[in-house]
Parts: structure tokens; C-alpha cells; sequence
């Protein structure tokens, strides 16, 4: 498990903690259309955890899995330990809405957001989903461009300190002789 390479970010996984069959079907079918997405349904926490090493783009936790097995608390709990485990994936909880005051704890833990589980569950998921990969890919051209700019700085620098040693070792005078004109 540990001598496996993390994913690059290109290959944008989607995680999704989901006990119940017929929502995960339901999901599935929401989101079969969209094709740039490799997603990876776990009936549990612990076997969701020996997946981290992919980097998941997005992690979906349903908090009423939890609250059917222990608490709501072990929900938020494992919204620490995987923000932990994959800083740079982001989490969304799915909720009832009764249960919107345990989606707040969570988004104090470190879940982006909430979908309260009603018609327009999926449609909003879908819009997280694409909202995520807007901002993931618009983070990669920004390093991209930061990186375009040290490095122009570091030729810069570098000429820069070149010129000085130049100058420094006599190598590089300043000529105000008259004696060395073309054409003489």
C-alpha cells in the first residue's frame, strides 16, 4: 500500500463514502455523463483510507452513514483524519436536513461544504464537483505561471552576478578610450 505513487492531480478521483446501494446507484446515474472523473464509491471510512494514497480531488462523506453506526461525531472526526491524511482534497458531507447543524461542525473541521440530501442533491453535487476541478486546474496554471516567473528572475539574477564578477575580476572594464573606434 505505502510503495504506491500518489496520482498526479490530472486524474481526478472522486471519493464518495456511501453505505446505501440505491444512493450510490442514484449518484452514479446523476453523474455518469461526465467522463473526466474516476469515481470510486466505499461502503466505509476504513476502506475509503487505504485509497488515499490516489489523491482524491474530492471526498463525499454521507454523515447518516455514521449516525446509523455510532455518532455524528465520528463523522466529524473523520473529516480530521482525512484532511490530515490528503490536505489538498477537498471534503463535502451529505446531510438531511434535520441534520445541517452537524453539517456546520463539519465545515469547522475542514469540509469545503454540505448537500442537504433533497431533489437537488445531485444537481448541486455535480455543480461542487465542477466548481473544484475550475479551481484545482486554475491553481495548477498559477504555479505554472509562478514557476514561468522565478525562473526569469533566477536568468535575471544569475546575469546579474555574473556581470558583477565579471567586473569585480577586471575582466569587464569600462572603455572611454578613443584609440579603439572601428574603421581607424
Amino acid at each position: 500500500m505505502f510503495d504506491q505513487k500518489p496520482k498526479k492531480r490530472t486524474d481526478k478521483f472522486v471519493f464518495i463514502i456511501e453505505s446505501d446501494e440505491v444512493r450510490q446507484n442514484e449518484i452514479q446515474e446523476a453523474i455518469s455523463h461526465q467522463t473526466t472523473w474516476k469515481i470510486e464509491f466505499f461502503n466505509n471510512a476504513d476502506a475509503c483510507l487505504e485509497s488515499l494514497w490516489k489523491s482524491p480531488m474530492i471526498i463525499f462523506l454521507d454523515i447518516e452513514h455514521f449516525t446509523q453506526i455510532n455518532s455524528d461525531e465520528k463523522a466529524v472526526t473523520l473529516i480530521s483524519i482525512l484532511k490530515k491524511k490528503t490536505p489538498r482534497s477537498e471534503i463535502i458531507v451529505f446531510c438531511d436536513s434535520e441534520k445541517e447543524h452537524e453539517a456546520a461542525l463539519a465545515l469547522k473541521k475542514g469540509a469545503l461544504d454540505y448537500i442537504v440530501l433533497n431533489k437537488h442533491a445531485y444537481a448541486k453535487m455535480e455543480n461542487e464537483l465542477l466548481w473544484v476541478e475550475r479551481v484545482l486546474d486554475q491553481r495548477v496554471e498559477d504555479r505554472k505561471q509562478m514557476a514561468f516567473i522565478i525562473k526569469v528572475m533566477s536568468i535575471l539574477i544569475l546575469f546579474l552576478v555574473a556581470l558583477l564578477l565579471l567586473n569585480y575580476f577586471g575582466i569587464l572594464k569600462e572603455s572611454s578610450d578613443s584609440d579603439i573606434l572601428i574603421g581607424d
